[in-house]
């Protein structure tokens, strides 16, 4: 061969190896143009065993109608979205184990999680890690305050005490004419922080006097020391509040020392094991309530209605509407910017009069989705309008 020839095969030889190696790099970067698109996977770190499981087992009822309706619909990106469970028990340090796996193992761009006693210390070990994981942390069933202010990476879609407990102080104090009241609240973050901004509200807005404050704890069924203190008190007005079994009990141990005073609550009354476990004690109680009404006409909510009761045979309620909510938004967002974190956090961002069976929700600049909320009444075992 010519040495003419030898330096043009050199150079043409060159040439590819730099073509290559520009495909490689470009490729790298962005998706080929023709190849699979990438699916989305969502992590969901919720209470599937334990003291919260029957709470659990409704969020993990709301993602599965959510996926299922995705994927019936063509999924994300034309791929199915796929969702990796990791069981909570409504633990903290398991919560946060359940989290790690999710991240660390699964790569999953974004996690689901609910309560407040996990969500709460998984926001927190976020903020303390210096937010290195770059993935979405979504939050829901759980209404602790500020829970969103620990990171960019976490959002929430629910309501918040901060919310909830001022309007049922202000109903207290104007409606109900109350000037004392008794708090009586489940004894984990969510429990405290709404105790919390009803005293702040109650007392500081309206010139109220709480006169009575305890926690119990979640697993606890006998009440009656706590409801002797209560009754000792003599409040105008009861806020009770919490979930599980032990809920209920103290709703009922109360009716059952002869206490007629009025009760007032959080949405947790509505859920259906609330409501049959506390049976005639819970008839009167008010709460407060999302715009949530499985009778609505509207789009969202009919879909939801549908394939829930198609597939479980049971009434809806909003704990599954809300992780039904936040599955939904997190495939919205990666459909309208893509599936990586960053794409989904931005996606999120910018919704704005989201349709769902909540309402319409917006992402607010503090990453909180913006629910209204307003005063039911428990009548006849069911969640009503005020009369």
């Amino acid at each position: 061969m010519s040495r003419c020839v030898r330096s043009r095969f050199g150079v043409v030889v060159v040439l590819l190896l730099l073509a290559t190696l520009a495909g490689v790099l470009l490729g790298g970067c962005g998706q080929r143009e023709g190849a699979p698109k990438q699916a989305l996977t969502i992590g969901a770190a919720i209470p599937l065993s334990g003291k919260s499981a029957t709470i659990g087992e409704l969020h993990k009822r709301g993602i599965e109608i959510a996926v299922e309706q995705l994927n019936a619909e063509g999924g994300v990106n034309g791929q199915p979205v796929k969702i990796v469970y990791e069981d909570t028990k409504n633990d903290a340090k398991t919560g946060i184990s359940a989290y790690r796996k999710l991240v660390d193992v699964n790569r999953v761009p974004a996690v689901i999680a609910t309560f407040s006693g996990v969500c709460v210390p998984i926001a927190a070990a976020i903020e303390s890690g210096g937010d290195r994981d770059g993935v979405v942390f979504f939050a829901t069933a759980t209404s602790a305050p500020a829970i969103t202010e620990k990171s960019k990476w976490v959002f929430r879609a629910f309501l918040t005490s901060d919310v909830e407990s001022p309007v049922l102080a202000k109903f207290a104090a104007e409606k109900l004419k109350a000037r004392r009241a008794a708090s009586y609240y489940v004894n984990d973050d969510y429990g405290k922080g709404a105790a919390d901004e009803f005293k702040r509200a109650f007392e500081g807005q309206y010139g109220g006097s709480v006169v009575f404050s305890e926690a119990y704890d979640i697993t606890a069924l006998d009440h009656r020391s706590a409801v002797l203190k209560i009754r000792a008190a003599r409040p105008d007005v009861i806020f009770c509040m919490g979930y599980g079994q032990g809920f209920p009990n103290a709703l009922k141990q109360i009716r059952e020392a002869g206490i007629t005073a009025p009760i007032v609550s959080t949405a947790t009354l509505a859920l259906p094991d609330s409501l049959s476990l506390a049976g005639d004690a819970a008839e009167g109680a008010y709460l407060t309530a999302s715009l949530y009404d499985e009778n609505a006409m509207d789009p969202a909510t009919a879909e939801f209605v549908r394939r829930y009761v198609a597939e479980f045979g049971k009434p809806t309620n909003y704990q599954s509407a809300a992780t039904y909510l936040c599955t939904m938004m997190i495939a919205e967002a990666a459909k309208k910017k893509g599936v990586s974190a960053q794409e989904i956090h931005d996606g999120l961002m910018a919704v704005r009069d989201f349709p769902s069976p909540l309402g319409n929700i917006t992402i607010d600049a503090n990453r909180e989705g913006q629910f209204p909320v307003e005063m039911k009444r428990i009548h006849d075992g069911r969640v009503t309008d005020l009369p």
